[in-house]
């Protein structure tokens, strides 16, 4: 009877375990489905969800093309554009909303307009010493000059027009601007940003001597066209943009990314897909040089801390301000420019995150580069034009050069 008694009682006893196991393990399960999982959203899209509208706007979110695939059939909702990692969906409030909710999503972001920023020169950062480099004592301790050299930049930007300062300085051309595949600058701005990177000073000597050459003349560029014809683009073009150059970083040696355009901070760089396309351009070895952007003065002269905007805010990104020169070569009276985005960036509510930006400054003010006769900016501010002695950029070359503040 003990030995039955006692096999009776572990026998009652393995049950009870079996149960309490099936109880605790079955739990998270009911979890994973409760529908009070939200997807995060960026501020942009939570504004959004208040409103009652029943027009869409583009929203991107992450995932591979069979997972989204899956997602856009099972909430019928249109995709607007395939990304490597993504895609761009066309979405209502009340499909927002419904997305927002499915176990699958974790984040959703606006596709927000950017807008270029002028912030990289040559001016006042001793670059013309560091081309020439320095000789030495007696040809000991001699330093090489720095050109650039062997250093592929990809400009992506509003593209890069035909100009002599230029000449044979563009290896590629590409399009990412939704509907519109012209490779070259019809805004203006890409074509000054390629100047004051790699622009070559002799091929303008009669166009204006203001114009002494970029930063890096040695170094070529890929034109990657992401800013359509009024200056603005998407974040999704430039998310294309950059992941066209990741795609092609061997093909063409790319080394470096400008990315002298940007959009408001939304949301946490982590999860703003903008700054996701920067992390995975690092990851693969490319320095990317960002704008810290140009809110860093509200309309009534006040300073505004916390205004840079994405993807200067990424901590992969070299994020570089705008430095007012006060027309010395000196250094001794440079001032961080009024308009100049500043950090800090992170939580505003939580100091704990707070991360110090921008990471460098450069001269932003008066900047002569290589500028297109044919762009926008050209027609939109004449007054800012530097042409040469008797009218010989207008005569000589289809593009100018030209100061930009």
């Amino acid at each position: 009877m003990g030995i039955v008694s006692s096999r009776r009682f572990r026998l009652r006893t393995w049950l009870l375990v079996a149960i309490a196991v099936l109880t605790v393990v079955g739990a998270p399960r009911a979890q994973s489905t409760s529908p009070s999982h939200r997807a995060r959203l960026s501020a942009d899209l939570s504004w959004l969800l208040t409103r009652a509208s029943a027009s869409r706007t583009r929203v991107l979110v992450d995932g591979s093309r069979a997972s989204l695939t899956d997602l856009v059939t099972r909430h019928r909702v249109s995709v607007v554009r395939w990304l490597d990692n993504g895609a761009v969906l066309a979405l209502n409030p009340q499909e927002l909303a419904a997305l927002s909710l499915d176990p699958v999503v974790d984040h959703l972001s606006g596709d927000l307009p950017v807008r270029p920023s002028m912030v990289v020169s040559n001016g006042a950062t001793l670059a013309d010493k560091a081309r020439t480099g320095g000789a030495g004592l007696l040809g000991l301790g001699a330093v090489p000059g720095v050109t650039g050299a062997g250093i592929v930049v990809a400009v992506i930007d509003s593209g890069i027009a035909p100009h002599a300062a230029l000449a044979g300085k563009v290896i590629a051309n590409v399009s990412l601007v939704t509907g519109d595949p012209r490779v070259t600058d019809v805004f203006g701005h890409g074509t000054h940003v390629a100047g004051i990177i790699a622009g070559t000073g002799a091929a303008a000597t009669r166009v204006t001597t203001l114009f002494n050459g970029g930063i890096a003349p040695g170094a070529q560029l890929v034109n990657v066209r992401v800013l359509g014809a009024d200056g603005s683009g998407l974040t999704s073009d430039v998310i294309a943009g950059i992941d066209w150059v990741i795609a092609n970083r061997a093909r063409y040696n790319i080394r470096v990314i400008n990315l002298s355009l940007g959009h408001p901070v939304t949301e946490p760089a982590l999860t703003d897909p903008l700054c996701q396309a920067v992390a995975r351009a690092t990851a693969q070895g490319i320095v990317v040089v960002a704008s810290a952007g140009n809110d860093g003065m509200t309309a009534d002269g006040r300073t505004v801390l916390g205004s840079i905007v994405s993807p200067g805010n990424s901590p992969f990104a070299l994020t570089v301000g705008a430095l007012d020169t006060w027309g010395t070569p000196g250094r001794s009276d440079d001032t961080v420019a009024t308009y100049s985005s500043r950090g800090p960036v992170g939580n505003p509510h939580d100091v704990s995150t707070w991360e110090l930006k921008p990471d460098l400054v450069a001269p932003g003010n008066a900047i002569v580069s290589t500028m297109s006769k044919s762009a926008s900016l050209w027609k939109q501010y004449p007054d800012r034009q530097v042409p040469g002695k008797g009218g010989s950029c207008a005569r000589r070359f289809r593009t100018c050069c030209c100061a930009s503040s």
